[in-house]
């Protein structure tokens, strides 16, 4: 103990005698950090981003796919594409191709779940054949997006599928994939169950095979229960999926075997306020073991249209009626929930028309901006609606993930352009158009951050305890899976710090560095102890 003490005296003493500069008394909050970037503006047209954490490179992964070309005569392409993005929103090396092109059909809709374990991922995406039209694939990318794995076909049917969703199981160390297919006349929902080298572990089983369409699925994981709640847009009572839908759920185990089907999570078909409901989401809270599912919904109370929310218990049991999430002047939709565990809140973006000539014909819009809202464990909105992007033209398709080391988010959503293209082009109802990736960070500002990894090997080091102590300041911060730490920007005082990092096992390290208003960012290597 003794030494302990004399060597925390000797520090500070350290540090006082090599800083003069006077105290500020206030810190930064969420959002003080923004950073907005592109993310791809290629000659061809980039369409539907996705994205997703990883915590040991403590990097983002941006997926997106392409259609045709900005030159007359040029060929169409429709092919897959990535970027790895830091959490200060610098792009990590050159963009990459999650899948070599394969013949001549297109490739659209990649998704990928991040694999802890294998420190890779796996992407869902969907891929035109010649004899069955569209089926889906899957097929496994390292951390740096090196292919690592042919595409893999999911289903022997002929399934003409269509809007693939995957989440990864990390007790059962296996992926679901769900997708809507037609090989019943309707679409239909299916689902698969993978292996971490894409082995089929269960082949592709019904999830809903109602009448009418179901399409459209998303997936949230619960871990504590190993249990799967999946949501889409439902179709029974109306003849198309372009009239007023309803959002239907179900409940599975890990293994895939049904626990609760046909969830009404809003069916108001018939009701005095009846509306469509699309676009559907789902977040899980492991704090509260619960799920928050949320939708675009047009039920004639709200102001145009808006986000309806609705928690479900771990059972698939609703935990209470719905409730507005975000209606403002104008329309909102194409929204995507995250529940952010070390914040204790949820993270709500979607796209608004609030900002154009509002008319009760909301879809022909050509003025949507990105605008996102927190939300608490209950639902309620904490503080104003934040506009992400309110750049001219229109800014589509939002998607965001999290990194707790920094607490940033990124943000990544389509740019339309305005110009012509060439006819006959696009996919399903899509109709083509110009359009960019564009990317945003926003979160909180950096102070002091590094990683901590072992010398020689360079195998990054978790549960490492770095201590910062400078002018007026003494923080601890342990280190994360992959090694990283950060200490948020919190009007610290220019001077000269100390770092002291420890890990049982290990030789300490001592860093020192000089701050001037900067951020600090260091690499430290620990000797394994004789």
């Amino acid at each position: 103990m003794n030494k302990k003490r004399n060597f925390r005296v000797s520090m500070l003493s350290l540090v006082l005698l090599l800083s003069l500069t006077p105290a500020l008394c206030s810190g930064g909050n969420m959002g003080d950090f923004t950073a907005d970037f592109s993310i791809s503006m290629t000659y061809l047209h980039e369409w539907m981003p996705s994205v997703a954490y990883n915590p040991i490179e403590n990097e983002f992964m941006v997926l997106w796919h392409t259609t045709g070309v900005r030159e007359p005569g040029g060929e169409n392409m429709y092919s897959l594409h990535g970027q790895r993005i830091s959490p200060e929103g610098e792009l990590t090396e050159a963009p990459f191709s999650p899948l070599l092109s394969v013949g001549t059909g297109r490739r659209i809709l990649p998704k990928a779940a991040y694999n802890i374990f294998t420190n890779q991922y796996m992407v869902a995406f969907i891929m035109e054949q010649l004899e069955t039209a569209w089926d889906p694939f899957v097929t496994i990318i390292d951390h740096d997006g090196t292919i690592l794995s042919d595409p893999i076909p999911l289903s022997e049917q002929p399934p003409k599928a269509n809007h693939p969703f995957i989440v990864f199981n990390s007790v059962r160390r296996q992926y679901l994939i769900a997708y809507n297919d037609s090989r019943n006349g309707d679409h239909d929902i299916f689902g698969v169950i993978v292996d971490e080298s894409g082995n089929i572990v269960k082949e592709d089983f019904p999830i809903c095979t109602a009448i009418g369409q179901q399409q459209n699925p998303y997936i949230a994981y619960n871990p504590h229960d190993d249990v799967y709640l999946i949501n889409w847009e439902d179709f029974r009572h109306v003849p198309t999926w372009t009239d007023n839908g309803d959002i239907y759920g179900a409940l599975l185990d890990g293994e895939g075997n049904m626990l609760v089907s046909d969830i009404p999570m809003c069916d108001d078909y018939g009701m005095d306020n009846e509306g469509g409901q699309w676009l559907n989401n789902i977040a899980y809270n492991p704090d509260r073991n619960e799920f928050l599912v949320c939708w675009f919904d047009t039920r004639p109370t709200l102001d145009l249209t808006g986000i309806v929310g609705r928690f479900y218990n771990t059972d698939g049991t609703p935990a209470g009626a719905d409730f507005t999430l975000a209606d403002a002047p104008g329309a909102q939709l194409w929204s995507n929930l995250l529940y952010i565990q070390e914040k204790k809140m949820y993270f709500l973006v979607w796209m608004d028309e609030r900002n154009s000539e509002i008319d009760e014909d909301w879809s022909s819009s050509d003025n949507w901006d990105v605008y996102a809202k927190w939300l608490s464990p209950s639902g309620e909105s904490i503080g104003p609606d934040i506009p992400l992007c309110t750049a001219e033209r229109s800014q589509t398709y939002p998607v965001a993930a999290y990194s707790p080391v920094e607490d940033r988010l990124l943000i990544a959503w389509r740019d339309e352009l305005e110009e012509d293209v060439p006819s006959g082009t696009g996919s399903g109802h899509v109709t083509e158009s110009g359009g960019n990736i564009m990317g945003k960070v926003y979160g909180v500002p950096s102070f002091f951050s590094g990683r901590v990894a072992e010398q020689g090997s360079g195998e990054p080091i978790e549960g490492a305890s770095v201590t910062v102590i400078g002018p007026g300041y003494e923080r601890t911060v342990m280190s994360n899976i992959g090694g990283w730490f950060n200490l948020p920007e919190r009007f610290q005082r220019d001077g000269n710090y100390v770092a002291v990092i420890r890990k049982k096992g290990y030789l300490k390290a001592i860093e020192t560095s000089i701050y001037k208003g900067e951020p600090l960012k260091i690499t430290v290597e620990l000797n394994k102890k004789e």
